[in-house]
């Protein structure tokens, strides 16, 4: 399945484009913090599938840059240790300059 089919994080399927060509660290944490982190919880399979497509863009994204990677890896710790009732520190963009 093409990823760029379909507008993800309400970008236009070019504009994805060229975000995974060129991802700036300010969009990448963007497009974070605008991820359904829960997706997989749904019984919707239009939600699910849709939050798996914006996985596979994030990691395409991350697998580009090291500080994209680290971002992914410190926000999705973020979510799974807030989702088991855990208290962590939100990543923020000032955390990777």
């Amino acid at each position: 399945m093409n990823i760029f089919k379909q507008p993800l994080f309400g970008m236009s399927p070019s504009d994805l484009q060229e975000l995974t060509n060129k991802c700036s660290i300010e969009s990448f944490f963007r497009l974070l913090s605008l991820h359904d982190w829960f997706f997989e919880y749904t019984e919707d399979p239009v939600v699910r599938q849709k939050g798996q497509e914006e996985r596979k863009l994030l990691r395409l994204i991350a697998n580009k840059d090291d500080t994209c990677k680290q971002m992914l890896q410190d926000y999705s710790k973020f979510i799974q240790v807030i989702s088991y009732g855990g208290d962590s520190k939100k990543p923020k963009l000032e955390d990777y300059d």
